[in-house]
């Protein structure tokens, strides 16, 4: 484990939360645990029970000497005791009952008087199904459709979680409390539910008419309520406003092809029927979190595939970059309750912002030789500003920093050489890592179908990882189908796999000395139509200066003319001014600037990429400037003159 110290500060801040979160959701929703225990003094012995939760009744010592019952509960320690005179000091075989509601619990002991002992036991508690109002119309509904076939109808039906004494349960009137008791009550009708508050009142101490039902921890923190006053199970992770959990869905839309029948269902945390992105395959806006619990296990698991894969590919969506402050789509309707607003950064501009967690991770990812490809949906840079080298991510729809590779329109047209390259990997990779996509219907939605039923239907590679607030339609092919955001489950990524994630610091770009003949001019081993080449005689260099003609290589804008023009503001990424590249209705007519991300010229001079975003319009080649460097940079210098004098420096 990597020291708290060494580790990046944010990493360390959310795997804390989460592991307070933890602790607080484990020491309150828990298996019923019974601890026994008597003591002898003199000839009186006394017995001692103490349960995880006050749900104990009555306790009873059955033997042929003694038969003997009592509920007395001492609220302040929690123990139900039992006192029992001797008739002689002996040992004897004995019964110990203890009352829960109406179920009994029995355990079979030796009681010897001179040697006091004791035991502790888990209580095997019966789950009883969920029968909501909603769940009766339903089951009219399941039952005309397949002809009143019952059989039929259980086995859609069992996917709904059931209700067991020892559950937490959100109730209405923002109260949540653990039910102690499931019964009758005598002098009503039908089946109670009664429950311990430990948020918000109750009413009474789990007596009811004279009997006593059940115990509570406070003298009113007990309530007896109908099923239809339980809103959700578990409770709602530190949010103000109590919220249920996923329910009505089978345990693979909820969790993935890989659930394990102990993963609990995720915690609704907002709340919004709209949909996310309306016009597409789009889903109701609600956002889910993981219960911690299975959260924990869920990134063990996930740890593993990663660790074990041999073509891991990530494929992100505007949900990864949220938290830098770039506004995404499926979360408008949302707006300010959105979780992905939580420690949410406000750049001045959107291409200012800074990378994420997630960001980073991935390229700690990509730096320890476990992810090896990226398909981005995004245009923002932020994975190369984080450290991820350009020609290892597919810019699929475009990007802000590459003046070859205009933003797409939903309705337009794909790079050649970016659709195949994402076609290959959609064939090759064995485990996907789909991260803040609302996976709505894209055509490179198939990064994530394609291993996902693979891995489905033949059981090749690991399938497909997907992260994010909100269900998509994909979550049922997932192999694992994580809820909250992903700054915080990187973050435990990160801790559970040992990764180092360095302090975020402004890219510099490794350029080889000696492919830099003077600011800005560069030899590149690219050839007069801007392919890489392995001919020296055919490289050509490249000069970036300012008010420089260049002509654009590849991408919808090829063969358009720029101009050089300075660098976006307080940046070192280089503006070109040139038709607009955009496939819409001004396609080719207005004039707009583009940007160049200063780390093209690390993947330019080191001939990284296929092709040169863009040439100078008058190409000169390496071998003519060595044979007379001299004249070709005081050519080279007499125009910088002139350009100064038109643009000013750069």
């Amino acid at each position: 484990m990597i020291p708290t110290v060494s580790q990046n500060p944010e990493v360390v801040r959310y795997c804390t939360e989460f592991d307070a979160y933890l602790n607080f959701v484990s020491q309150t929703e828990q298996d019923i645990r019974v601890a026994v225990d008597y003591e002898v003094e003199t000839d009186l012995l006394t017995l001692s029970v103490k349960a995880s939760l006050p749900a104990i009744t009555e306790v009873e010592l059955k033997s042929e000497k003694y038969n003997t019952t009592s509920s007395i509960f001492n609220v302040d320690t929690q123990v139900l005791k039992l006192e029992i005179q001797l008739l002689d000091l002996g040992s004897f075989e004995a019964e110990i009952v203890l009352g829960l509601g109406h179920q009994t619990f029995s355990f079979e002991v030796t009681i010897d008087p001179e040697n006091p002992d004791g035991f502790t036991d888990v209580l095997d508690l019966p789950k009883r199904p969920a029968v909501w109002k909603s769940q009766k119309k339903s089951n009219a509904i399941i039952e005309n459709f397949v002809d009143y076939n019952h059989d039929i109808r259980d086995v859609i039906n069992e996917f709904s979680h059931p209700v067991m004494i020892g559950d937490v349960v959100t109730l209405k009137k923002n109260r949540v409390g653990r039910v102690c008791y499931i019964g009758p009550i005598d002098g009503k009708k039908g089946e109670f539910y009664g429950v311990d508050c430990f948020l918000g009142v109750g009413k009474h101490d789990g007596v009811k008419g004279g009997k006593r039902y059940f115990q509570t921890r406070t003298p009113t923190g007990g309530c007896f309520v109908r099923e239809k006053s339980i809103v959700g199970f578990g409770i709602c992770g530190g949010d103000t406003e109590l919220k249920p959990r996923m329910s009505g869905l089978k345990d693979t839309e909820m969790h993935g092809l890989m659930f394990q029948p102990d993963w609990l269902p995720p915690i609704e945390v907002v709340t919004c029927a709209e949909e996310n992105r309306p016009g597409y395959n789009a889903m109701p806006s609600h956002e889910y979190r993981d219960d911690p619990r299975t959260l924990k296990k869920k990134v063990a698991l996930l740890a593993n595939l990663v660790a074990a894969s041999e073509n891991c590919m990530a494929y992100t969506g505007a949900g990864i970059s949220t938290t830098a402050g770039i506004d995404d789509y499926a979360s408008k309707k949302t707006m300010k309750k959105s979780k992905l607003n939580v420690n949410r950064r406000k750049p001045k501009k959107a291409r200012y912002a800074e990378p994420t967690l997630g960001h980073r991770v991935l390229t700690e990812l990509y730096h320890a030789g476990h992810l090896k490809n990226w398909v981005q949906q995004n245009h923002d840079g932020l994975p190369q500003k984080a450290g991820y080298p350009q020609h290892e991510i597919n810019e699929i729809h475009g990007a802000w920093w590459d003046v070859s590779n205009a933003v797409v329109p939903m309705s337009g047209g794909l790079r050649d050489d970016l659709y195949d390259w994402m076609l290959e990997w959609q064939d090759k990779t064995d485990l996907c890592l789909a991260m803040g996509t609302s996976l709505c219907g894209m055509n490179a939605d198939a990064c994530v179908t394609d291993p996902a039923e693979r891995f489905r239907d033949e059981q090749d590679g690991c399938g497909s990882i997907i992260v994010g607030l909100q269900r998509t339609p994909l979550d049922d092919i997932s192999s694992i189908r994580f809820y909250g955001t992903i700054d915080e489950i990187v973050s435990l990524l990160a801790r559970e796999m040992e990764l180092m994630i360095r302090p975020y610091k402004k890219l510099v770009p490794d350029i080889p000395k000696d492919q830099q003949l003077d600011e800005w001019v560069f030899k590149v081993p690219y050839d007069s139509e801007g392919k890489l080449t392995k001919d020296p005689d055919e490289m050509i260099i490249w000069n970036l200066r300012q008010g420089e003609k260049m002509i654009m290589t590849i991408g919808s804008g090829k063969g358009f003319e720029g101009t050089i023009t300075g660098f976006y503001p307080d940046t070192p990424h280089l503006g070109v001014k040139t038709l607009r590249q955009y496939q819409g209705k001004d396609f080719g007519k207005k004039l707009r600037t583009y940007y160049m991300g200063d780390w093209w010229l690390e993947t330019i001079t080191k001939g990284l990429w296929h092709t040169i975003p863009m040439i100078n319009k008058n190409v000169v080649l390496q071998k003519d400037y060595e044979e007379n460097p001299t004249t070709t940079m005081a050519l080279y210098n007499n125009e910088t003159e002139e350009i100064t004098k038109k643009y000013g420096s750069c």
